[in-house]
């Protein structure tokens, strides 16, 4: 049963790599302008005095020219609001050719950190079940 968990991670993180694989392929790079920004209220919740407070994630609206050389305007969803941005005015895109509107930010962390959370546990016990496996065969050869 210890084998389960170990033979499931590594095969989540790899289907997330070959996803982001097919992803990125065929992709194209662009740096877009922010034209502005779409305000949303996610969260409401109470605050300490009992009163409610909710918080607004601003997702910045982009306009960029894609490889056919039309002009795309996109809000950008499930991603980093504008405050993390080092460069307010620029950003940079990725997106599959001839989609334009699967328009994501191009940061590595999302599209590397979810197969590296799966797979390095995984590797990390393969690689302890490997040292001693060869500490073993090495007692043996040396008791012999």
């Amino acid at each position: 049963m210890l084998h389960y968990p170990f033979g499931l991670l590594p095969t989540c993180g790899v289907v997330h790599l070959l996803r982001v694989y097919w992803f990125a392929r065929d992709a194209v790079r662009v740096t877009a302008n922010v034209v502005g920004n779409h305000g949303e209220i996610r969260d409401v919740e109470l605050s300490h005095n009992g009163l409610p407070r909710s918080r607004v994630f601003r997702y910045p609206i982009v306009r960029f020219c894609g490889n056919t050389g039309a002009t795309h305007t996109v809000t950008l969803r499930d991603e980093r609001p504008k405050a993390d941005r080092a460069d307010p005015d620029h950003i940079k895109l990725i997106y599959p050719n001839a989609h334009p509107d699967r328009t994501r930010i191009a940061h590595w962390h999302a599209r590397y950190a979810i197969p590296l959370f799966f797979v390095l546990p995984a590797l990390s016990v393969l690689i302890f079940l490997l040292m001693v496996t060869i500490a073993h065969h090495a007692r043996q050869f040396l008791n012999v």
